[in-house]
């Protein structure tokens, strides 16, 4: 019985496989496109974490005040959103 179920299943299997199969130079340029749009959104990742740490660096030494109030409001946001997320959804905590 299930030695038929499993031929079975493999028929079904092979029938859903597609037909057309990509050759290996296709698999090889999609690799490749793939790496490359990998590699840029690593690139841009660092430049923009870099401007951030950057920023926040100067703003730190320039405007220590400034500094400490953009933190206490991103805080209190932060907070305001969990809460009101938690009135909505009606979690506990």
């Amino acid at each position: 019985m299930n030695e038929q179920r499993f031929k079975l299943d493999l028929k079904k299997l092979d029938q859903l496989e597609p037909k057309n199969k990509p050759s290996q130079i296709e698999m090889m340029l999609t690799i490749q496109a793939t790496r490359k749009r990998q590699r840029n959104e690593l690139i841009f990742f660092f430049v923009v974490a870099f401007i951030v740490v950057a920023s926040t660096v100067l703003l730190m030494v320039k405007a220590p005040v400034w500094f400490i109030l953009l933190q206490t409001v991103v805080v209190v946001m932060a907070l305001v959103g969990f809460l009101s997320r938690r009135k909505v959804y009606g979690r506990a905590l």
